[in-house]
């Protein structure tokens, strides 16, 4: 069995930027928006890596006084990453565009009532992948309910 020894010993140059704006186009609609780049060029034994390309758009709609449904469209582009259980320690993320619905009902000021669904487009998806020790993070489509109440 092989040690594994962790060290910082990568060296490189990033660049990059991100461009976010948010928009009220009326007191029943708001929107969000950001698209951001970030160029990596690194060197080392085991290089991991960030997407360059990621944009998404936020809707807020008040459909009445005690509606609100939010929604929520990102995309990632692919992208390959450090991943030490793999045979060539790179893992390769595929690229994914999805969207989260939320309907919220406020039936009274202290008593909110959800609807949610999460990961709306296709499949399953991998985000995440730490270097070593776990699993690649896989988001599944889900829904859920929730009841909050404010004291």
């Amino acid at each position: 069995m092989e040690d594994l020894i962790f060290s910082n010993s990568q060296n490189g140059r990033t660049y990059g930027g991100e461009l976010a704006a948010a928009f009220r186009i009326s007191k029943f609609f708001k929107c969000d928006f950001a698209c951001s780049f970030l160029k990596t060029d690194l060197s080392g034994k085991h290089v991991g890596g960030f997407p360059e390309h990621q944009a998404s758009i936020r809707g807020e709609f008040h459909l009445t006084k005690t509606v609100e449904l939010n929604t929520w469209l990102r995309y990632v582009n692919q992208y390959s990453t450090t991943y030490l259980l793999s045979g060539d320690s790179n893992y390769q993320i595929d690229r994914y565009l999805t969207m989260d619905l939320q309907l919220t009902w406020s039936i009274t000021p202290k008593i909110e009532l959800s609807l949610a669904g999460r990961n709306l487009f296709g499949g399953s998806h991998v985000e995440f992948v730490q270097e070593s020790f776990s699993q690649p993070t896989e988001i599944e489509k889900s829904f859920y309910g929730k009841l909050t109440c404010k004291f």
